[in-house]
């Protein structure tokens, strides 16, 4: 009678990872309190906008970074710049291009804990369907009872990137050697996020 033993020892290694996988927490986002932010110089003075719209999902446990996840997929059309005409020109073919690449995405591939409130997310942002591996230095605000929400833990992310949009094709360059459009922008991130305990 063969021995069972290699059998079942291969079956908990296969199933390993969906163990660790399903131990990570999911967390909710909290809309009222999350954003994306973009800044761009415009000749001297700069603008500062964000996206309203976008879903997201986010596993996170900071005892183990390299089981969790986290993505977004941001509504290019939701921009919001305080000013419409700036904002239609920015949906427009000359930058965005919003009727042909609605989402912009970030699916994360790693993330590497660096000190205990330092966190390094790598993965993949794509904008205009360029891709680019970029890494997103993320700092953890940590996790506590949520004070206006019984039952609930809240945990909070803040982040801040700089890319060069023509890297994506966000723009020809031609307002960039005008000196109109900076071509660096910067990408802040701000969120909170709960689940019940």
């Amino acid at each position: 009678m063969k021995s069972t033993l290699p059998f079942a020892i291969a079956c908990i290694i296969s199933l390993a990872p969906v163990f660790t996988s399903a131990q990570v927490p999911s967390w909710d986002i909290d809309r009222d309190h999350t954003n994306f932010y973009f800044r761009v110089t415009h000749i001297y003075s700069d603008v500062i906008g964000r996206f309203k719209d976008y879903e997201g999902r986010v596993l996170f446990d900071p005892l183990t970074p390299e089981a969790s996840e986290i993505s977004f997929k941001i509504t290019v059309k939701s921009i919001d710049t305080g000013l419409r005409k700036r904002d239609k020109h920015l949906l427009s073919e000359d930058f965005l291009g919003a009727r042909k690449y609605p989402l912009i995405t970030f699916v994360s591939s790693s993330i590497v804990k660096k000190d205990d409130t330092t966190f390094e997310l790598n993965g993949t942002l794509t904008i205009k369907d360029v891709s680019r591996d970029i890494s997103f230095p993320l700092t953890y605000a940590g996790s506590r009872d949520h004070p206006l929400v019984k039952n609930t833990e809240v945990a909070g992310f803040n982040g801040q990137l700089t890319i060069d949009r023509l890297d994506y094709g966000v723009g020809d360059g031609k307002y960039y050697k005008m000196g109109a459009v900076g071509k660096d922008v910067t990408i802040l991130l701000t969120t909170e996020v709960m689940r019940k305990k």
